[in-house]
């Protein structure tokens, strides 16, 4: 056991040499500045892909500002033109308006001279309704009156005939007859 002691004594003064050695501080600073080399190295590479990450994230900010300011410029511009084109439409719509205004006053000009005509045909149309209700009236009593006439034409006729016939009657009994030429005869 003594020499078990002695071989850790012997371990042990080896051990403290090797720790006390100026070299094996030097190595043990090495492996030290080794793991933060390793973590600085590990941290660049996180921060360099952060910071490129981060420009390409500005990049994006960047490009979506540009189109922002475009869209912004487009809207700007098509709301001039639709200023312009309200302005051009409504000089339109006012023209429109005049132009209606003013056929619609010629309309009722028309119109006015349509009612009045109308008015002085309806006047006309009852006057001829009138007159020929008269004439109606005049045919009718002129239609009876040659009625009449006619009738005493016919009786007329018939009191001619019925005195031809007496005369018949008496040339027939006394011998006297109308003469081949001209006259009577005995």
């Amino acid at each position: 056991m003594a020499q078990d002691s002695s071989e850790i004594t012997n371990y042990r003064s080896n051990y403290d040499i090797i720790i006390n050695d100026p070299l094996y501080e030097e190595i043990k600073l090495n492996k030290k500045l080794n793991e933060e080399l390793k973590f600085s190295e590990t941290l660049y590479d996180q921060l360099k892909n952060k910071y490129e990450s981060v420009v390409k994230h500005c990049e994006d900010l960047q490009n979506n500002f540009n189109n922002i300011n475009s869209i912004l410029r487009e809207k700007q511009e098509l709301k001039k033109k639709v200023g312009d084109l309200n302005d051009h439409n409504a000089k339109l719509i006012k023209l429109l308006v005049e132009t209606l205004e003013e056929k619609n006053n010629v309309i009722q000009e028309k119109d006015k001279k349509i009612q009045v005509t109308d008015t002085l045909i309806q006047e006309k149309d009852k006057f001829i309704q009138k007159k020929t209700k008269e004439i109606e009236v005049i045919i009718q009593l002129k239609e009876e009156m040659v009625q009449g006439k006619e009738e005493t034409i016919r009786r007329k006729d018939k009191e001619i005939q019925e005195k031809d016939n007496i005369i018949k009657g008496l040339e027939d009994s006394v011998g006297i007859g109308p003469c081949p030429y001209g006259g009577y005869h005995l």
